[in-house]
């Protein structure tokens, strides 16, 4: 397993090797110091973002286990009183919180069942249409782009859901700078995240980094 200061040390040298006194960045100076075109922190956010991508694009894959198994503290459930939304009918909002990279399972208030169901189901959750969507047995949940709609017959006051979901923490220019933080993405993707970084530091190139990071995975030409 790489260090998080060996993979952006990489980053540095593969897009801004040199300081604008034209000092080469090395691995003494590397995280204390910025770049001649880019700072420390930009290099970071390059590196995060990268990351974040590589593993949804393996979600896109369906490669969910192959990165699981190396990032066991990935794994977390949140318990969250949500308040009450409007029509229709009243849901609660879940939003995505720092880190989401994909959902795992719901449980309602009480231990009520829950399920994540398809986006397509949607009108025949809200609409009554299909018994089996009963939300006074069960929770529902619909993956929005602002986080988790979730249909529950509710009680007064808010009410308490257990959400379980894949996070990924980013790092930080401290984890870079100490030298002994461990990536903890399988390193089998370390390839793809410094070269996503690249695509992303030259926004300009033409290289779309999400395209680039499906293709390095075996997913597109």
């Amino acid at each position: 397993m790489r260090t998080v200061k060996s993979i952006y040390l990489e980053i540095v040298q593969n897009v801004d090797p040199k300081t604008e006194d034209q000092a080469v960045i090395t691995e003494g100076t590397v995280g204390t110091v910025d770049g001649e075109s880019f700072s420390k922190e930009d290099i970071l956010n390059f590196y995060n973002r990268a990351r974040m991508i590589t593993l949804s694009r393996l979600r896109q894959l369906q490669l969910y286990p192959l990165f699981v198994e190396s990032i066991p503290e990935v794994i977390d459930t949140v318990s969250e009183d949500l308040s009450l939304h409007g029509d229709p009918p009243p849901h609660y909002i879940f939003e995505h919180p720092e880190g989401y990279v994909r959902h795992i399972g719901l449980m309602g208030p009480g231990e009520k069942p829950g399920f994540i169901i398809p986006k397509s189901h949607k009108f025949s959750l809200i609409s009554g249409s299909d018994p089996y969507y009963d939300i006074t047995r069960f929770a529902f949940a619909i993956e929005e782009e602002d986080g988790f709609h979730i249909y529950y017959q509710p009680a007064e006051g808010a009410e308490k859901f257990h959400i379980m979901y894949v996070k990924l923490e980013p790092h930080t220019i401290a984890d870079v700078t100490g030298g002994t933080k461990v990536e903890s993405i399988n390193p089998e993707y370390h390839h793809v995240i410094i070269s996503v970084a690249g695509a992303i530091a030259n926004e300009r190139g033409g290289v779309d980094p999400e395209a680039l990071a499906l293709r390095l995975l075996g997913g597109g030409q």
